[in-house]
This record gives C-alpha cells, structure tokens and sequence, in this order.
C-alpha cells in the first residue's frame, strides 16, 4: 500500500471558505429569486426549472474536477 497524502490545511481553509460563499450565494438567489421573478410576471415553474437544471448541471458534469490537483493523482 503507498502511503496517502494529507491536504494541507490552508488549501482546506480556502475550500471551505469558497464552498461556504457558494453556499451563501445559493441561499441568496433561492430567496431572492422568487420575488425578482414575480415582479417580472416569470411563472413558478420557469424558476424551479432553472433550479433544477442548474443543480443537474453542476452535479452531472462529466470534466467538473479534471482541472484540480487533489484529483489529477487519482486518474493517472
């Protein structure tokens, strides 16, 4: 067995600090969308259509880790 490499702890600082401002990002728009929609007349659905396809992109994109180094060692 080959020994496994730690992430250092500033790159998990930074991660976790760019996934906690995504994370904010994503609760504002899920509030504030809504209203910015029924203001301009935008159906419900449209909304939770965008949603959805935003949330399915993101979790299904086939190159969506290929650029990071963390995983540029497993796929070799």
């Amino acid at each position: 067995m080959s020994a496994v490499r730690a992430i250092p702890s500033d790159r998990v600082a930074i991660l976790f600090l760019v996934m906690l401002v995504s994370a904010a990002g994503n609760t504002a728009m899920q509030s504030a969308l809504p209203a910015i929609a029924s203001e301009l007349d935008i159906a419900d659905v449209w909304v939770s259509l965008a949603f959805s396809w935003s949330a399915l992109l993101w979790c299904s994109w086939p190159r969506a880790g290929r650029g990071f180094p963390i995983n540029a060692g497993a796929r070799r």
